[in-house]
């Protein structure tokens, strides 16, 4: 709860060592997200892109400047080359579906979701992403496929939740 003194820590991290890790940019663009500084984010995650090119979590936080600043084509492009670095990044994928809401263009997210869906099959909050997708690109038939998935995978955990009227001592 502290940001001034982070942001300071933070400030102080990349003066002592300029150019050589990637780390104190990233916490500098974290702390000015929290308090809506998109200009200073901006400039933390760019120079964290510049120093470390691979760094996935530069370009999801640049891509989420950009989204906020309403910059969508810029978003779009860095949360794609967030995804090529790691295409199964859950926060890429989420960002870049939460761009395709704002923008209502849906065909974008379809192919990573897939992919990622080709890795991990069971997570049913891709599952429905990927279903709303289907959705809004107007294929109704594949989005109804995508919820019954999502049915079967809920009755198949739903033993795993305990019933709550028959818990004792809480």
């Amino acid at each position: 709860g502290r940001l001034s003194e982070a942001r300071r820590d933070y400030i102080r991290a990349a003066l002592l060592a300029p150019n050589k890790h990637v780390w104190p940019y990233i916490g500098i663009g974290v702390i000015a997200l929290k308090c809506h500084d998109l200009g200073e984010a901006e400039m933390a995650y760019q120079l964290a892109c510049q120093l470390k090119h691979g760094c996935v979590e530069a370009h999801c936080g640049l891509a989420r400047v950009y989204l906020l600043q309403k910059r969508y084509e810029a978003a779009a492009s860095t949360y794609a080359t967030a995804l090529r670095l790691e295409p199964d990044n859950l926060v890429a994928i989420a960002g870049l579906f939460q761009l395709c809401r704002q923008t209502g263009r849906f065909l974008s997210v379809i192919e990573p979701l897939k992919g990622y869906l080709k890795k991990h099959p069971d997570d049913m909050l891709i599952l429905s992403y990927l279903a709303f997708a289907y959705l809004r690109n107007n294929q109704p038939k594949v989005a109804v496929v995508l919820t019954e998935r999502i049915q079967e995978l809920e009755a198949a955990v739903a033993h795993l939740v305990p019933d709550m009227n028959n818990v004792r001592g809480l």
